[in-house]
């Protein structure tokens, strides 16, 4: 690697440094600036210790006499003295980087999860959270204790190293000079080694928790393959490489403070050798006390510095990666207070069809009276909407895609049961995310009684939503743990009330512990029909004001998912309950179904008129052969 390059990377990995540096509050900031003087005032006690060691041997080579006792006791207490600043420094230090790591993997973390939907939607959630835990387990190692003790150490390399030359004159000059090019001559070759160490490491690390997480997410598949010697063969691989890196990238900094201790030792008895010096007889004692103990005690702060600012020039991709998380953009913070004072349309939509120019009139004036009331507040309770709308929405994914969703038109009163049906593609989960404020459209509205869901207005909408979809997400924990979800746990008697309205209250009291009983990963014993009762639970824990079902019951036999819909007309009274239905039964269960097709809604209406006159849900009951058997 070139000098040229070699100071581009450094000073590019300083100036992420500073920008990583500079989110931090205030408080640890002017910590960080305290560092310098107080390592400062250490090492000038430190250069104060080594002072009255060379004076003390002096005496000792001319005899001894009576400043001798008090120079021991001075000596000691100061080396202890010293000792007890520098452990007190190095907590400090320690306790200051792990504050820092803490700030930020929350305000990592904190970015990471107010990102909107499709953020998450279009990324490997796998890779993503091998990523974010990579990035928390080696910020702290590699660049926020770095960057702290780094001060430390520059602090007390540069006064004692002004302290030796003011003292010790320019025969140490050229001694430190010499062991300094030395110094700086092994790091210089051991550099471009350990950052390829330390992207080898990372690299494998993510490599290997990827395999494991891809390994136990499949474990049926790995049992029933018998797989288990190919994931172990393919993780051994990467451990290995781990291995190697990381004892390499821990032994090679440690190479040059092993090869300057020896070597400085070495040039301050070889100037006993020359004549001159040899010849002052025991004034030379003093001098060479000054010389060696000044080379040990410039060793570690040495050490420790360059293998500081190793790190930190190794760790230009974790910088990067870390400020790539801190400087997502962070919505708004939902409050009860006043809502923005100005609120504009999610897109410029497209005049809707059958209202012309009435419907942009309304759009207008529905946004100048949100602008008017700017000071309104949204109560602590779930509001009394009365009616959702969705017009004219165009909606598809990042890339070239087509539109998923086209031109849609559909309104939800409070408490109605609506189903979503349609062939597999036809944007009914799609629609579902937009409906939860989810995903935002490219073009077209959504209104909640006539004004538009957009910032704090959505995320209120959002608490009041539930959502029960395939794949069934459980927590590690108990029972009682899934079912409050991230909700602060309540009484018991919620839960049982909850479970026996799912059909689960019986199943409960047969376990070991009750609701206390552990589910493990994923609840594996319970059966696919269980899990999505503990899920449609967990989910009327919330009380809805919306429940939106996305096959909801698909694990339940004909007769359960008919038990269980007729026991939801009555647990969610005065909720709005949107059903994506696949079998018959459920259709027949809506009062209301929206048949979708090519991103469009062709025919609303109960389910008798649509299988009279719609073709469309005709074809689609005859694709399906089991689904009115629940099969």
């Amino acid at each position: 690697m070139s000098s040229h390059e070699g100071r581009w990377r450094a000073s590019q990995s300083f100036a992420l440094l500073r920008r990583l540096l500079r989110r931090l509050p205030r408080a640890q900031q002017r910590q960080l600036q305290a560092l310098a003087p107080s390592a400062v005032l250490v090492a000038a006690l430190d250069l104060s210790l080594i002072v009255l060691i060379a004076r003390l041997v002096g005496v000792l080579g001319l005899g001894g006499g009576q400043p001798l006792q008090k120079l021991v006791l001075a000596v000691i207490t100061l080396g202890w003295s010293v000792s007890l600043l520098k452990a007190g420094l190095r907590l400090w230090q320690y306790r200051l980087g792990g504050q820092i790591w803490q700030q930020l993997s929350n305000g990592m973390l904190e970015r990471l999860l107010n990102q909107p939907y499709l953020f998450h939607l279009n990324r490997s959630r796998a890779e993503l959270s091998t990523r974010l835990l990579q990035q928390l387990s080696q910020v702290s190692r590699l660049v926020v204790l770095p960057a702290v003790l780094s001060i430390g150490s520059a602090a007390t390399v540069l006064l004692l190293v002004a302290g030796l030359l003011w003292l010790a004159g320019p025969i140490a000059l050229l001694l430190m000079l010499l062991v300094a090019g030395l110094y700086g001559l092994l790091v210089l070759l051991l550099r471009q080694p350990l950052r390829q160490l330390q992207e080898r490491q990372m690299q494998a690390e993510v490599a290997a928790t990827t395999e494991i997480q891809e390994a136990l997410a499949a474990i049926r598949s790995v049992l029933l393959e018998g797989a288990q010697p190919q994931v172990l063969e393919r993780f051994g691989r990467l451990a290995h490489q781990i291995e190697q890196s990381l004892a390499l990238s821990e032994a090679l900094p440690q190479l040059p403070r092993l090869v300057v201790e020896p070597a400085g030792l070495t040039g301050v008895l070889l100037l006993l050798l020359i004549p001159e010096i040899r010849s002052t007889g025991a004034s030379t004692l003093p001098w060479l006390a000054l010389m060696t103990v000044a080379m040990l005690r410039l060793a570690q702060p040495l050490q420790e510095l360059s293998r500081a600012l190793n790190q930190l020039q190794g760790s230009v991709p974790l910088l990067r990666e870390c400020l790539a998380l801190l400087e997502l953009p962070l919505q708004e913070p939902m409050t009860s207070g006043a809502l923005p004072a100005r609120l504009t349309v999610l897109a410029t939509p497209r005049a809707e069809p059958e209202a012309g120019m009435e419907a942009r009139q309304r759009q207008k004036s529905g946004r100048d009276r949100l602008q008017q009331r700017g000071s309104e507040t949204w109560p602590d309770s779930k509001p009394q909407w009365r009616r959702l709308q969705l017009l004219d929405v165009h909606l598809r994914y990042p890339g070239p895609n087509d539109w998923i969703l086209r031109g849609l038109n559909l309104e939800i009163r409070r408490g109605e049961r609506l189903g979503l049906v349609g062939a597999s593609g036809s944007g009914k989960s799609t629609l579902a995310g937009v409906i939860l404020g989810l995903l935002e459209p490219q073009e077209g509205q959504l209104l909640l009684d006539g004004q538009p869901l957009e910032g704090a207005r959505r995320r209120h909408w959002q608490r009041q939503c539930a959502e029960v979809s395939q794949p069934i997400r459980l927590r590690h924990g108990s029972l009682a743990d899934n079912l409050w979800g991230w909700q602060e746990p309540g009484e018991d008697r919620r839960l049982w009330d909850v479970l026996a309205e799912v059909g689960l209250m019986e199943l409960v009291r047969r376990l070991p512990h009750g609701l206390q009983t552990e589910l493990g990963d994923e609840a594996l014993h319970l059966s696919g029909g269980q899990r999505q009762r503990l899920a449609l639970a967990r989910a009327l824990l919330r009380r809805p004001g919306l429940l939106v079902l996305d096959e909801a019951t698909s694990g339940l036999d004909q007769a359960g998912e008919s038990a269980l819909l007729a026991d939801l007309e009555s647990t969610t009274a005065g909720s709005s309950v949107l059903v994506i239905a696949h079998r018959e039964i459920t259709m027949r269960r809506c009062p209301r179904l929206a048949l979708l097709h090519g991103g469009e809604i062709l025919t609303e209406g109960p389910f008798e008129e649509l299988l009279q006159d719609g073709v469309r849900l005709q074809e689609l009951l005859a694709r399906r052969p089991n689904a009115s058997s629940g099969r």
